[in-house]
């Protein structure tokens, strides 16, 4: 797909939309669905074809196993319904937006959909900051995936 051709170039892209994401106060709407949409998706990327939910096999090898463990990971079954959530239902009850920068803080009048909000400064789930569940999931796919040791 254009030039991300691998696993590896996605995870990076969706390190860097996600550090966009925490870095800038006016959050963008784009880095967080790229983020969301991209965890949630990247093990298929991983392991294509595999899937693990039907049961049909095995997995025969560490692909096919990362895919089943991170399936089976509380954060990243988060993500997923939200990413489920999102596409099916459009908006979700359990997700939210908080607001309330002040105009010298937004980084593009062009992107604010509303001027009396003004920006998101915060997206949430469940009224939590939705920012370290997925920092949990990149956690997982490093660790566990990308930057993994090899075993002894």
């Amino acid at each position: 797909m254009f030039d991300i051709i691998s696993a590896d170039d996605f995870f990076l892209e969706i390190e860097i939309a996600f550090g966009r994401l925490t870095s800038a106060r006016a959050k963008r709407v784009a880095d967080l669905l790229f983020v969301i949409l991209g965890l949630n998706h990247l093990r298929e990327w991983i392991a294509p074809g595999f899937k693990d939910e039907r049961k049909s096999r095995s997995p025969i090898n560490d692909a096919e196993r990362f895919f089943e463990a991170i399936y089976r990971d509380r954060s990243w079954k988060a993500v997923n319904d939200i990413c489920n959530q999102v596409k099916h239902e459009g908006t979700a009850p359990s997700l939210g937006a908080e607001y309330g920068l002040k105009i010298d803080s937004w980084d593009s009048v062009g992107d604010v959909r509303s001027f009396d909000n003004g920006p998101p400064s915060k997206f949430t789930l469940d009224g939590q900051d939705i920012e370290p569940l997925l920092e949990s999931v990149i956690d997982f796919y490093r660790t566990k995936w990308f930057r993994k040791t090899p075993s002894a």
